[in-house]
């Protein structure tokens, strides 16, 4: 997994988009879901921020995404988790998933397998599933989202974001292409616009 450590001069950037301009019915509103990734130029950012906002559409309610930087990732995401202040939903390594299911910080998952999400051997740990994979090939199946225990209380809606998004992701992501001439490329995924955060919903 490539990831962009670098920081822009503005910092973190917040977008908010109304319900207004998402058309999203009142009666469809479901929990509020702060997602926190990490920024990587296998990503188009773009993209997926367009399928949050399309899930918003479908389903209402509020989804927050947070992309920081790789470098700062680790730092923020244990910053939050032991203020107790996490987000909903989080990536982590498989190495990151460890170490938080030592601290008893983040949820078994046993629910998202009985509903079909994508959960591979690496996110097993003593032999039950703690995190469920980004995507099903390339680097992301390497990252999995997690659920910190804090928030257990909001796991239905964490898990219907999901279902949406994972079969998605292969049309979010940007894999490398290999072509002979002039040789291996990455598509420009916008993964260079640093410290962004969107918001949709209300």
């Amino acid at each position: 997994m490539r990831a962009n450590g670098e920081r822009s001069a503005g910092g973190l950037v917040l977008l908010l988009i109304g319900c207004l301009l998402l058309s999203i019915p009142t009666y469809a509103q479901s929990e509020k879901i702060e997602v926190l990734i990490w920024q990587t130029e296998e990503l188009d950012l773009q993209s997926l921020f367009g399928t949050i906002g399309d899930y918003v559409r479908d389903y209402g309610g509020n989804v927050e995404l947070r992309a920081v930087s790789f470098s700062q990732y680790w730092d923020e995401l244990q910053g939050r988790l032991m203020a107790g202040d996490p987000p909903d939903l989080f990536w982590v390594t498989s190495e990151m998933l460890r170490e938080l299911t030592d601290m008893d910080l983040v949820l078994p998952l046993e629910e998202a397998v009985r509903r079909g999400l994508q959960v591979s051997r690496l996110h097993l740990i003593g032999g039950r599933p703690w995190g469920v994979q980004v995507g099903a090939r390339g680097s992301f199946a390497e990252i999995a989202y997690a659920v910190p225990m804090e928030k257990a209380r909001n796991l239905e809606p964490v898990l219907g974001f999901l279902e949406y998004i994972q079969p998605k992701w292969e049309a979010i992501c940007c894999f490398e292409l290999i072509q002979p001439n002039p040789g291996p490329q990455y598509r420009d995924c916008g993964a260079r616009q640093h410290g962004l955060a969107y918001r949709y919903g209300q």
